[in-house]
């Protein structure tokens, strides 16, 4: 994720309450707990699998008990959606995610 760094093999990551507090090689103070992550990827913050980022927007416009469907609404209203409000919902959604923790988000269509 550093073009500097570039991938880091056999690193360590030292990690005290929540915070990274170093990246290198034999960074483990003696009472630290070691994870194996061998061929794994270590990514800071929370990953969300399933978010349809386009729609943030629509997200308060559920209708009225009683009222019509929800997908009747959403379909009627995303109709209306050009390429600019759409580039605001994700925006909009992005920063949502980040101020919840989110640091990668996968796109649902």
């Amino acid at each position: 994720m550093d073009p500097k760094l570039g991938d880091l093999k056999n690193t360590d990551i030292w990690i005290e309450n929540g915070t990274i507090r170093g990246i290198g090689k034999g960074l483990a103070p003696a009472d630290a707990q070691v994870l194996e992550g061998d061929g794994m990827l270590v990514l800071p913050g929370f990953i969300n699998t399933h978010w349809h980022l386009w729609n943030s927007l629509l997200r308060s416009s559920a209708p009225i008990p009683g009222g019509p469907a929800f997908f009747v609404t959403q379909q009627g209203t995303s109709k209306r959606f050009t390429p600019s409000l759409t580039e605001l919902s994700v925006q909009v959604s992005l920063a949502e995610a980040l101020h919840a923790g989110f640091t990668t988000v996968i796109h649902s269509c």
